[in-house]
């Protein structure tokens, strides 16, 4: 009993690694965003020695400790890239000469959200039309709107009508296919 107790914690736990647990990566949040505290507060903050609020193993021991985690955060999604956008010849005056902006590769965030076995339980693939008790549609996800119903219902039947001769219906999963 306690070797099952000892890896739910420990898996639990590997949720927030780098960090030993929610409470220091909302600690380790709070500290960075909206934007970093300075040196002084930060160390007044989060770590143990200097905030007496802060009970041991949810805060960090040392500056160097807080950095190396936030350090070795993986980089989920092909990570950040900067790039610099240029105004054209017709802007403003009062419009800067370059301005920063940040992006990540959309392609690569999708299949690490798809990919995480955490968010697992909580994806639709498959589209629904859901109703209330009166009976009236109703519209609230991707999965229940007609788009996804027509994409993926409509479209992959209306697709395979036109392109093979025979009828082979599969199931796979949660949606059916007609492939004819």
């Amino acid at each position: 009993m306690h070797d099952c107790h000892e890896s739910a914690t420990t898996k639990l736990n590997q949720r927030y690694a780098p960090f030993d647990n929610l409470a220091q990566w909302e600690l380790a949040r709070f500290a960075l965003f909206p934007q970093p505290l300075s040196g002084p507060r930060m160390a007044q903050a989060i770590l143990e020695n200097q905030a007496p609020w802060i009970t041991r193993g949810f805060g960090f021991k040392n500056i160097a400790d807080f950095q190396q985690r936030v350090s070795s955060i993986p980089t989920l999604g092909g990570g950040w890239r900067s790039a610099y956008v240029v105004p054209g010849v017709a802007a403003e005056d009062w419009v800067p000469v370059e301005i920063l902006f940040w992006m990540r590769d959309a392609l690569a965030v999708v299949k690490d959200l798809i990919g995480d076995e955490t968010l697992a339980k909580d994806m639709k693939w498959a589209p629904e039309k859901l109703y209330n008790s009166h009976e009236e549609r109703l519209y609230s996800e991707l999965y229940s709107g007609d788009w996804m119903w027509d994409i993926q219902v409509h479209s992959t039947v209306d697709y395979k009508l036109k392109s093979r001769k025979r009828s082979t219906p599969t199931i796979r999963g949660s949606r059916v296919r007609l492939y004819l």
